[in-house]
């Protein structure tokens, strides 16, 4: 019911907005294709339920994922000289990884305490970039009792899609 709510809600805003935006527009010219592109907008918004049903929000995310990934290791590598001198695109690298389960880890109601990343820092081999470990130490910011274990597993299959990275390369501690 939740998500039938939640669409109905999105597509009343979203025709709130286009008609706003079709009163802002001054010259008719424009009008054309301003409509056009909120109508794809529309049928995006309208189809939503139906990806989440099929799963295909989560593959569109994991396909995304992989990719950004591989860009940044891409990146990574055409780089690599200019940071071989130096550390500190390691340490951005994994400073970025920290603020990201940082910023997880705060919509999630919980406080980071401890957050090591491993990766391969050897510039010249093809895996450059690639992360070996990630150990995350995480507490409650409200004491209210033991985290679920669905919670815990959906943190985990979370940080591990994220960051391309198996069960065992996740170490996460949960203080209570």
């Amino acid at each position: 019911m939740g998500i039938f709510r939640e669409w109905i809600q999105n597509v009343v805003l979203f025709l709130l907005f286009m008609s706003m935006i079709n009163q802002i527009i001054p010259d008719e010219k424009y009008r054309k294709y301003v409509r056009l592109t909120m109508g794809l907008i529309l049928i995006l918004v309208l189809l939503g339920p139906l990806s989440r049903l099929m799963k295909a929000d989560e593959k569109i995310f994991q396909d995304y994922i992989r990719e950004n990934i591989r860009l940044s290791a891409e990146d990574a590598k055409n780089g690599g000289r200019m940071f071989y001198e130096t550390d500190y695109f390691n340490e951005s690298y994994k400073k970025i990884i920290y603020e990201e389960i940082k910023q997880y880890f705060k919509g999630s109601g919980m406080d980071v305490r401890k957050c090591e990343v491993s990766v391969n820092e050897n510039v010249s081999d093809e895996n450059f970039g690639e992360i070996y470990e990630i150990a995350v130490t995480v507490v409650p910011k409200a004491s209210d009792g033991p985290v679920p274990e669905e919670k815990i597993e959906t943190w985990r299959r979370d940080l591990m899609m994220q960051f391309g990275i198996n069960d065992d390369a996740l170490k996460l501690e949960i203080w209570t």
